[in-house]
């Protein structure tokens, strides 16, 4: 084979080439786990950052008739993100339950003033996921 500098490399024996190439593999892997890690740090830093910006809950009332008809209008994207094969002509039944409010600070990801961020509590017809919150 032909090496970076354009010379040529003549292993002595096949077990030469097989311990350089292991070599590569193994570096490889440890390149990939370690860019695992750093996402997943990633990911915890970022979660710990909007939970900074979140506060606690403002408010917790019972689901109403509007946030009913807002997850209807979703549930086929709660449906694929849960996993689940839609069933046409069907829906699967999420049923509102209760609503929660976060009041989110100023400048929080860029959004600027204050806001307001809304959670509506439901329960799924699937037995891994029997609640759910669509945000």
């Amino acid at each position: 084979r032909t090496e970076p500098d354009g010379s040529t490399f003549i292993p002595a024996s096949d077990t030469d080439l097989t311990s350089a190439s292991i070599d590569g593999i193994s570096n490889m892997v440890f390149g990939i786990n370690h860019l695992k890690h750093k996402a997943e740090q990633f990911a915890e830093e970022k979660h710990k950052r909007l939970e900074a910006a979140l506060g606690p809950p403002s408010k917790t009332m019972d689901a109403s008739e509007y946030a009913q008809e807002l997850v209807y209008l979703v549930s086929k994207t709660i449906e694929s993100h849960l996993g689940l094969l839609p069933v046409p002509g069907k829906r699967r039944e999420f049923k509102a339950m209760q609503m929660i409010t976060r009041t989110v600070g100023g400048d929080a990801g860029g959004a600027g003033a204050a806001g307001t961020m809304y959670y509506i509590k439901c329960t799924a017809p699937v037995k891994e996921w029997p609640w759910i919150f669509v945000k």
